[in-house]
């Protein structure tokens, strides 16, 4: 429950736990200050990342995240702190006693790891991860409807979620 309603939420792990049973392996990790962090998005696509155990790291700067397929292509997306904040920004969840608040670095590897969905291949459960999260869940009798209030056509329709087939979606 969130508020007076019931609002689905996916949190990181949903996701990652989501990609996998279509073959990809996801993870998100924060970057900080004094670590030794370097990527590119050039025609090489690298990404280093290494810190010293037993050394302050210093504050979070950013967060990233890594998918890494079956035939051994990964792909990777970086976020800095702003480009957090903005996405949190647009969040129906950022209330003073939401996740946003109670767990910060979560949200925010979340964040990442849906920013970079695109770059993943979609299964039906993903895709339905996608459509619904955080959108406010209204059951009466046997109708299931998911609305998202701040958004501009905002309804999921119930045949999609009752089928679980990503091609039964019809957005408001």
């Amino acid at each position: 429950p969130y508020k007076q309603e019931c609002t689905l939420l996916i949190g990181y792990k949903g996701y990652i736990e989501l990609a996998s049973r279509g073959g990809v392996l996801m993870e998100a990790r924060e970057v900080r200050e004094h670590d030794d962090f370097v990527f590119d998005f050039g025609t090489d696509n690298r990404l280093q990342h290494a810190w010293k155990l037993g050394q302050d790291r210093g504050e979070v700067i950013g967060y990233y995240g890594v998918a890494s397929f079956r035939d051994g292509r990964k792909r990777f997306h970086v976020m800095d702190l702003a480009d957090i904040e903005k996405r949190k920004a647009r969040s129906q969840v950022r209330s003073d006693r939401g996740p946003w608040k109670t767990d910060p670095v979560a949200m925010s590897m979340k964040t990442v790891l849906r920013a970079m969905v695109p770059q993943v291949p979609l299964t039906p459960e993903l895709n339905m991860a996608l459509q619904t999260d955080e959108g406010i869940v209204h059951l009466k009798g046997t109708d299931l409807k998911v609305t998202f209030p701040d958004a501009i056509d905002s309804e999921v329709d119930q045949g999609a979620l009752a089928t679980g087939n990503p091609a039964d979606y019809k957005r408001g």
